[in-house]
Protein backbone atom coordinates (compact mmCIF):
# COMPACT_ATOMS: atom_id res chain seq x y z
CA UNK A 1 0.00 0.00 0.00
CA UNK A 2 2.83 2.09 0.74
CA UNK A 3 4.48 1.46 -1.92
CA UNK A 4 1.68 2.26 -4.40
CA UNK A 5 0.82 5.65 -2.34
CA UNK A 6 4.58 6.78 -3.22
CA UNK A 7 3.94 5.33 -7.17
CA UNK A 8 1.41 7.59 -7.66
CA UNK A 9 2.73 10.85 -5.25
CA UNK A 10 5.91 10.68 -8.06
CA UNK A 11 2.95 10.27 -10.37
CA UNK A 12 1.86 13.40 -9.34
CA UNK A 13 4.66 15.23 -8.60
CA UNK A 14 5.87 14.74 -12.12
CA UNK A 15 2.90 15.88 -13.51
CA UNK A 16 2.70 19.05 -11.41
CA UNK A 17 6.66 19.63 -12.83
CA UNK A 18 5.55 19.08 -16.53
CA UNK A 19 2.55 21.67 -16.16
CA UNK A 20 3.44 24.16 -18.54
CA UNK A 21 1.54 26.64 -21.08
CA UNK A 22 2.63 29.39 -23.54
CA UNK A 23 0.14 32.53 -24.42
CA UNK A 24 0.74 34.82 -27.47
CA UNK A 25 0.85 37.97 -25.78
CA UNK A 26 -2.04 40.55 -27.95
CA UNK A 27 -4.75 40.44 -29.99
CA UNK A 28 -2.82 41.17 -33.52
CA UNK A 29 0.53 39.40 -34.60
CA UNK A 30 1.02 41.25 -37.94
CA UNK A 31 3.64 39.96 -40.57
CA UNK A 32 7.37 41.20 -40.30
CA UNK A 33 7.12 42.36 -36.99
CA UNK A 34 8.05 41.39 -33.24
CA UNK A 35 5.54 39.87 -30.86
CA UNK A 36 6.01 38.22 -27.82
CA UNK A 37 5.55 34.82 -26.03
CA UNK A 38 4.62 34.03 -22.52
CA UNK A 39 5.77 30.79 -20.64
CA UNK A 40 4.33 29.86 -17.74
CA UNK A 41 5.22 26.78 -15.20
CA UNK A 42 4.15 25.30 -12.24
CA UNK A 43 5.94 24.14 -8.73
CA UNK A 44 7.69 22.15 -8.56
CA UNK A 45 10.36 22.67 -10.82
CA UNK A 46 13.91 21.74 -10.85
CA UNK A 47 16.42 23.82 -12.65
CA UNK A 48 16.91 23.32 -16.06
CA UNK A 49 16.69 25.06 -19.52
CA UNK A 50 14.09 25.25 -21.96
CA UNK A 51 13.51 25.36 -25.78
CA UNK A 52 10.46 27.30 -27.24
CA UNK A 53 10.01 27.20 -30.82
CA UNK A 54 8.64 28.96 -33.44
CA UNK A 55 8.76 29.13 -37.29
CA UNK A 56 12.14 27.86 -37.06
CA UNK A 57 13.28 30.26 -34.75
CA UNK A 58 14.19 28.92 -30.99
CA UNK A 59 14.64 30.70 -27.75
CA UNK A 60 16.38 29.31 -24.81
CA UNK A 61 15.27 30.15 -21.40
CA UNK A 62 16.11 28.72 -17.78
CA UNK A 63 13.94 27.33 -15.15
CA UNK A 64 14.90 28.02 -11.65
CA UNK A 65 14.10 25.66 -8.69
CA UNK A 66 10.82 26.07 -7.21
CA UNK A 67 8.93 24.10 -4.95
CA UNK A 68 6.03 26.31 -4.81
CA UNK A 69 4.63 28.95 -6.82
CA UNK A 70 4.66 29.77 -10.16
CA UNK A 71 7.43 30.31 -12.74
CA UNK A 72 6.96 33.09 -15.86
CA UNK A 73 8.86 34.94 -18.75
CA UNK A 74 8.33 35.81 -22.23
CA UNK A 75 10.32 35.88 -25.19
CA UNK A 76 10.38 37.51 -28.75
CA UNK A 77 10.20 35.94 -31.81
CA UNK A 78 9.78 37.82 -35.94
CA UNK A 79 6.36 36.83 -37.14
CA UNK A 80 7.18 35.43 -40.49
CA UNK A 81 4.63 35.58 -43.35
CA UNK A 82 1.13 35.93 -43.10
CA UNK A 83 -0.33 32.38 -42.42
CA UNK A 84 -1.16 30.35 -38.98
CA UNK A 85 1.52 29.07 -36.74
CA UNK A 86 2.35 27.36 -33.38
CA UNK A 87 4.96 28.29 -30.61
CA UNK A 88 6.11 24.85 -29.04
CA UNK A 89 7.44 23.85 -26.05
CA UNK A 90 7.41 20.10 -25.09
CA UNK A 91 3.43 19.31 -24.67
CA UNK A 92 2.93 23.31 -24.64
CA UNK A 93 1.56 24.96 -27.67
CA UNK A 94 0.36 27.88 -28.58
CA UNK A 95 -1.59 28.97 -31.77
CA UNK A 96 -0.26 31.80 -33.67
CA UNK A 97 -1.97 33.61 -36.14
CA UNK A 98 0.14 36.13 -38.55
CA UNK A 99 -2.15 38.75 -40.35
CA UNK A 100 -0.72 40.54 -43.02
CA UNK A 101 1.61 43.65 -42.77
CA UNK A 102 -0.23 47.00 -41.68
CA UNK A 103 1.59 49.78 -41.61
CA UNK A 104 5.72 48.54 -43.76
CA UNK A 105 9.25 50.53 -43.71
CA UNK A 106 10.19 50.38 -47.00
CA UNK A 107 13.04 51.65 -49.34
CA UNK A 108 15.22 51.89 -46.30
CA UNK A 109 18.63 53.14 -47.97
CA UNK A 110 21.50 55.10 -46.09
CA UNK A 111 23.91 56.59 -48.83
CA UNK A 112 26.87 56.87 -48.90
CA UNK A 113 27.56 53.70 -46.66
CA UNK A 114 30.70 55.32 -45.59
CA UNK A 115 31.99 58.70 -44.54
CA UNK A 116 35.02 60.41 -43.61
CA UNK A 117 34.81 63.14 -40.83
CA UNK A 118 32.96 66.19 -41.47
CA UNK A 119 30.68 64.64 -44.20
CA UNK A 120 26.95 63.85 -44.46
CA UNK A 121 25.17 60.22 -45.23
CA UNK A 122 21.45 60.42 -46.32
CA UNK A 123 19.08 58.61 -45.41
CA UNK A 124 15.63 57.50 -46.94
CA UNK A 125 12.65 55.49 -46.02
CA UNK A 126 9.21 55.44 -46.28
CA UNK A 127 6.46 54.91 -43.75
CA UNK A 128 3.20 52.88 -45.70
CA UNK A 129 -0.37 51.84 -44.92
CA UNK A 130 -0.41 48.41 -46.83
CA UNK A 131 -2.91 47.08 -45.14
CA UNK A 132 -7.00 47.85 -44.94
CA UNK A 133 -7.60 49.16 -41.49
CA UNK A 134 -6.26 52.59 -40.54
CA UNK A 135 -3.53 52.69 -38.30
CA UNK A 136 -3.21 55.49 -35.85
CA UNK A 137 -0.79 57.80 -33.57
CA UNK A 138 2.02 56.90 -36.44
CA UNK A 139 5.47 58.05 -35.05
CA UNK A 140 8.69 57.53 -36.23
CA UNK A 141 12.21 57.42 -34.05
CA UNK A 142 15.50 57.68 -35.60
CA UNK A 143 18.79 56.93 -33.71
CA UNK A 144 22.00 57.19 -34.42
CA UNK A 145 24.19 54.96 -31.58
CA UNK A 146 27.10 57.76 -31.20
CA UNK A 147 27.80 61.28 -30.12
CA UNK A 148 30.03 61.83 -33.05
CA UNK A 149 27.14 62.45 -35.34
CA UNK A 150 24.78 64.90 -35.75
CA UNK A 151 21.43 64.22 -36.47
CA UNK A 152 18.47 66.60 -36.61
CA UNK A 153 15.23 66.00 -35.07
CA UNK A 154 16.32 63.57 -32.48
CA UNK A 155 12.92 63.36 -30.64
CA UNK A 156 9.93 61.38 -32.10
CA UNK A 157 8.13 62.40 -34.68
CA UNK A 158 4.37 61.82 -34.90
CA UNK A 159 2.02 62.24 -38.70
CA UNK A 160 -0.72 61.03 -36.51
CA UNK A 161 -3.43 58.81 -38.16
CA UNK A 162 -2.40 56.50 -41.67
CA UNK A 163 -5.57 55.49 -43.96
CA UNK A 164 -4.87 52.30 -46.19
CA UNK A 165 -2.93 53.38 -48.86
CA UNK A 166 -1.39 56.38 -47.03
CA UNK A 167 2.45 56.85 -47.74
CA UNK A 168 5.38 58.85 -46.35
CA UNK A 169 8.75 59.54 -47.75
CA UNK A 170 11.64 60.64 -45.51
CA UNK A 171 14.76 61.86 -46.38
CA UNK A 172 17.11 63.03 -43.69
CA UNK A 173 21.64 64.00 -42.96
CA UNK A 174 23.82 62.90 -40.59
CA UNK A 175 26.32 64.58 -40.18
CA UNK A 176 30.07 63.02 -39.32
CA UNK A 177 31.83 64.95 -36.82
CA UNK A 178 35.73 65.51 -36.69
CA UNK A 179 36.00 63.06 -33.68
CA UNK A 180 33.80 60.40 -35.50
CA UNK A 181 35.49 56.78 -36.30
CA UNK A 182 34.91 53.40 -36.70
CA UNK A 183 31.04 51.75 -37.54
CA UNK A 184 28.02 52.93 -36.15
CA UNK A 185 24.41 51.67 -36.05
CA UNK A 186 21.33 53.65 -37.24
CA UNK A 187 17.99 52.24 -36.34
CA UNK A 188 14.46 53.82 -37.97
CA UNK A 189 11.86 52.89 -35.54
CA UNK A 190 8.53 53.41 -36.36
CA UNK A 191 5.53 52.47 -33.71
CA UNK A 192 1.48 52.48 -34.38
CA UNK A 193 -1.69 52.10 -32.52
CA UNK A 194 -4.11 49.63 -33.85
CA UNK A 195 -7.20 48.10 -31.73
CA UNK A 196 -6.25 49.40 -28.61
CA UNK A 197 -2.05 48.18 -29.18
CA UNK A 198 1.18 49.94 -29.56
CA UNK A 199 3.14 47.73 -32.91
CA UNK A 200 6.54 48.49 -33.72
CA UNK A 201 8.69 47.90 -36.75
CA UNK A 202 12.77 48.71 -37.07
CA UNK A 203 15.30 48.48 -39.61
CA UNK A 204 19.20 48.66 -38.78
CA UNK A 205 21.90 49.87 -40.73
CA UNK A 206 25.54 50.57 -40.24
CA UNK A 207 27.23 53.90 -40.85
CA UNK A 208 31.28 53.73 -41.51
CA UNK A 209 33.77 56.34 -40.61
CA UNK A 210 36.71 56.09 -43.20
CA UNK A 211 39.81 57.98 -41.31
CA UNK A 212 42.44 59.67 -43.17
CA UNK A 213 45.68 57.84 -42.24
CA UNK A 214 48.14 61.33 -42.36
CA UNK A 215 51.14 59.42 -42.52
CA UNK A 216 49.94 57.34 -45.21
CA UNK A 217 48.85 60.56 -47.30
CA UNK A 218 53.24 62.16 -46.06
CA UNK A 219 54.09 58.62 -47.64
CA UNK A 220 52.62 58.68 -50.79
CA UNK A 221 53.80 62.62 -51.66
CA UNK A 222 56.90 61.51 -50.84
CA UNK A 223 56.56 58.38 -53.43
CA UNK A 224 55.29 61.11 -55.67
CA UNK A 225 58.05 63.87 -55.03
CA UNK A 226 61.05 61.10 -55.66
CA UNK A 227 59.15 59.81 -58.78
CA UNK A 228 58.84 63.39 -60.11
CA UNK A 229 62.67 63.83 -59.45
CA UNK A 230 63.40 60.50 -60.91
CA UNK A 231 61.70 61.22 -64.10
CA UNK A 232 63.47 64.89 -64.24
CA UNK A 233 66.76 63.22 -64.78
CA UNK A 234 65.76 60.57 -66.75
CA UNK A 235 65.05 63.56 -69.26
CA UNK A 236 67.63 66.04 -69.04
CA UNK A 237 70.22 65.87 -71.61
CA UNK A 238 73.59 64.60 -71.42
CA UNK A 239 76.66 66.50 -71.67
Amino acid sequence: MKASTFLVGSILLIALASAASLEVQGRHVFEGEEFTVRYTASAPISQHDVTIAFAEQTREITLPNMAVGTFSTTVSFTAPQEGSYEAVSGEARAAVEVEPALVVLEDVRLVPGSVSPGETAELSYTIRNTGEASAHNVKRKVTVASDAFNYNPEEDTLYGTMQPGDSLHKVEQIVARESASGDVNVQVLISYDYDGETHTREEWMALGVSSIDIWMVVGLVLVIAVAGIILSKAKRPSE
